[in-house]
């Protein structure tokens, strides 16, 4: 459907008011990605993607093809009727979230799957729950905001409630920094009072320090201890990986191949697998090189250029989530359901110039 919307709508797109340099850009990151797949170390992984995630070039390029959809389909009054959708989903996972507490927490009900009392649902793993549920939070927000129907703006507000409750039982900080961030962030677009932004800093900042002297703690706890899996040593691996292969990387989803490729700080013998570089910008660039990560950033950049533009309620609510979902994915590995998030705001902005 993407491919042929372009190949029959390219005549009429210098009539449409389409981005068409953010659609060039996707179409050339798509490409470079295979051309470094390629020439990686194994190109069927990175058709397939990993066995754990499928996350190969097939899935990537129907997210591509989505943003396509969403950008040359989908009419400007309709995103009203996207954002319920997301809105609605996002607040039947949060009921579950909460569900799932109630019975593993109150009624001592141990067949709720979770991660040591971290509630995850049907997404398995309680940060990837924690980040659809953050990115998706704004749209929510926005249908709050612009409700003017009580019983409606109630419901809203409610649902909001739950949801950032569902967030902190996933018990990732991620999630709650996120929540934090959130605030912060709708306060400076909405122009808030100095002094709710004053305050926002200050518990911005002490959380940020609280989590700094709780990593220091836990280093001082066990300073001969090596984490395999610790997030010091795969950002240091794929580091020291890309450095190996700067231009066009290791090909889509081989970061295990990366990491596998170098020690630090010793070498192990039976070492841990590792698949995912635990950063969205550090996966980039390990898989795709300088050339891959170049036109990533240039994505995001014509996107948050396109929403900050674009001055309205539905492009601010995208805009935060945007946002969101840019710092977020560098806490963590990300589920499939965040990024089709990015996708579908990457379609929005090259709609809404």
């Amino acid at each position: 459907m993407a491919l042929t919307g372009i190949i029959l709508l390219f005549p009429y797109l210098k009539k449409e008011r389409i981005d068409k340099l953010l659609i060039f850009l996707a179409i050339i990151f798509f490409a470079v990605t295979i051309i470094a797949s390629v020439l990686g170390p194994d190109v069927l992984k990175s058709v397939g993607g990993n066995l754990y995630r499928g996350d190969g070039l097939v899935t990537l390029a129907h997210l591509v093809a989505l943003s396509f959809v969403v950008a040359l389909f989908i009419r400007k009054t309709w995103f009203v009727s996207v954002v319920y959708s997301i809105s609605l989903a996002a607040a039947g996972i949060s009921a579950w979230a909460v569900y799932d507490s109630l019975s593993l927490y109150f009624l001592k009900n141990q067949s709720v799957y979770n991660w040591d009392g971290a509630i995850a649902t049907s997404f398995g793993n309680p940060n990837f729950l924690a980040g659809y549920l953050l990115v998706t939070l704004p749209l929510l927000y926005f249908l709050w905001k612009t409700t003017s129907k009580q019983s409606t703006k109630k419901f809203w507000l409610i649902v909001i409630g739950m949801q950032m409750i569902a967030i902190l039982l996933t018990f990732a900080w991620a999630g709650a920094f996120g929540i934090l961030t959130f605030f912060l962030i709708s306060f400076v677009l909405n122009k808030t009072k100095r002094k709710i932004l004053f305050i926002s800093l200050i518990i911005l900042a002490l959380l940020s320090l609280g989590l700094f002297f709780k990593a220091q703690k836990q280093k001082e706890a066990v300073p001969d201890r090596l984490i395999a899996e610790g997030r010091q040593r795969i950002f240091t691996k794929g580091i020291l990986a890309f450095r190996e292969r700067p231009f066009l990387g290791w090909g889509w989803a081989n970061f295990d191949y990366a990491f596998e490729s170098v020690d630090w700080p010793i070498a192990i013998k039976d070492d841990v697998y590792v698949d995912k570089a635990h950063s969205t910008f550090l996966e980039v660039l390990v898989t795709s090189g300088i050339v891959g990560f170049t036109l990533y950033l240039a994505l995001i950049v014509r996107i948050l250029m396109n929403l900050w533009t674009n001055n309205t309620p539905i492009s601010r609510a995208f805009l935060v989530s945007f946002l969101l979902y840019v710092i977020h994915s560098q806490t963590n590995v990300i589920s499939i359901a965040e990024e089709v998030v990015f996708w579908i705001i990457l379609g929005f902005s090259a709609k809404s110039t």
